[in-house]
């Protein structure tokens, strides 16, 4: 089995990642990352471009973090560069013809960057591209079927043999099947379980709309573009159609029902 690193970092999906991984709302991170863009830091942040273009020298780039004294970027920047870990990125779908994926355009210390949230937003894009230019992940998948008269019961396992890009993109990317390791059997093995459990369980409604979720479905659907979906999703909370909690999900107010109750009610659907 592989776990595919990702493609380069378009705008919509920054936003998702950054509600995933940070909990930075997408108007505040978009406003983060116009501060790195001024300050000469990351690329332009907002464009629908998926791919590197041939001619881009990634080399020097991954170079620059390598020559730094220590530090994780360091450490893995010279890993890519005299270990074989480095690969060509992947080719997302996406290309808007204007502007590059988003990447750091010079290698900074973190800790250099005064404001906290400009400083995360740094770190998630720099270890999305070294993630880019890394190797897939590699690991092995173990499935075992027991079958206990006539019932089957069956089991997923995985053993993870280079983790590679899954490296500098921890703590947030992990790679498991939620079932650990299993123990090493061969086919027609008799075992002797040692307890049986029946669980109860129940479903649930489903929970309010996260912000990763409102962004895919916004971009889905076209509803605005790269560059508005983080000013619409603000302004229905600035007109208290919506309020998101701590969860970084959105809860309707009673204003924002009525609202669309009274669109639907006139036929606007």
């Amino acid at each position: 089995k592989n776990k595919w690193r990702p493609v380069p970092l378009a705008t919509v999906e920054l936003q998702k990642r950054a509600s995933k991984f940070l909990r930075i709302g997408a108007e505040t991170l978009m406003s983060a990352a116009e501060e790195l863009y001024q300050q000469g830091y990351i690329s332009y942040p907002r464009t629908e471009t998926e791919r590197f273009r041939p001619e881009f020298q990634h080399q020097p780039l991954i170079q620059e973090f390598a020559s730094q004294i220590g530090g994780e970027f360091s450490n893995y920047a010279n890993s890519l560069l005299n270990n074989g870990g480095f690969q060509m990125p992947r080719a997302g779908q996406n290309d808007d013809q204007a502007h590059p994926p988003i990447t750091p355009a010079k290698a900074v210390d973190p800790q250099s960057i005064g404001d906290p949230t400009q400083r995360s937003v740094y770190i998630l894009i720099v270890k999305h591209y070294l993630a880019c230019v890394s190797r897939d992940a590699m690991g092995k998948e173990t499935a075992i079927e027991v079958k206990m008269g006539s019932e089957f019961f069956t089991a997923t396992g995985l053993m993870i043999l280079e983790r590679n890009w899954l490296d500098i993109y921890a703590p947030w990317e992990r790679w498991s099947t939620g079932q650990g390791e299993l123990p090493p059997v061969t086919v027609g093995s008799r075992i002797t379980p040692y307890s049986f459990l029946m669980k109860e369980g129940r479903t649930s409604p489903p929970q309010a709309i996260s912000e990763v979720e409102l962004i895919s479905l916004m971009d889905r659907n076209g509803i605005g573009t790269d560059a508005t979906i983080a000013q619409h999703i603000s302004t229905i909370q600035e007109r208290a159609y919506s309020i998101k909690d701590d969860q970084q999900r959105f809860h309707p107010t009673k204003l924002g029902i009525a609202l669309v109750e009274g669109y639907n009610s006139m036929g606007y659907q």
